[in-house]
């Protein structure tokens, strides 16, 4: 993996490190994270997060580092923070997507929250990095822009649900048909 590899390079370019495994990998591949707590666990500016149903680090962090997970659009679009895309391959949960002939939201996406860099690159990764933190206001200024665009009734969508639900409500207040067979 490049878990440990990845860690390495941003300790040593000074950067703090939480690590947020994925509740699977850490029922499916205890091993993986455990091995990165051990290589890493005293170092002073890294720290594994076991919560994660805790966002405190979520807020203190200015970037995530993601491969495809959603919590980073989550993250982008909602925190107003930029991700760090390592470009692995995807999980295909269909494997005939390809025949609908459109790009996966998350493929297009990607440059417009953050940045991409290849696995076999981490050493470019602070140089990725830099840009990306070193202004925050642009940055929520750019994401304001992507999330206008793809995201709904920002600030209002519990109310907007809500009366929603209620016109379709209203709409089948209509006497009630008996769509059995009579016979």
């Amino acid at each position: 993996t490049i878990g440990r590899p990845l860690v390495e390079v941003l300790l040593r370019a000074g950067y703090r490190v939480t690590l947020r495994p994925h509740p699977q990998t850490r029922r499916m591949n205890p091993r993986r994270v455990d091995s990165l707590v051990a290589k890493f666990g005293q170092h002073p500016r890294f720290r594994c997060e076991a919560d994660v149903v805790s966002q405190e680090s979520l807020h203190a962090s200015d970037l995530m580092i993601s491969d495809w997970s959603g919590a980073a659009l989550d993250y982008a679009l909602g925190l107003e923070r930029p991700v760090l895309f390592l470009d692995v391959p995807r999980k295909v949960n269909n494997p005939d997507f390809a025949r609908l002939d459109i790009v996966p939201f998350e493929d297009r996406i990607r440059r417009d929250i953050g940045a991409v860099v290849a696995p076999d690159r981490l050493d470019d990764i602070p140089d990725c990095v830099q840009p990306l933190i070193s202004d925050p206001h642009r940055f929520r200024a750019r994401i304001g822009v992507v999330r206008s665009r793809w995201v709904y009734n920002v600030g209002s969508s519990g109310a907007r649900g809500a009366e929603r639900i209620l016109e379709l409500a209203a709409e089948s207040e209509r006497p009630c048909q008996d769509t059995r067979s009579r016979g």
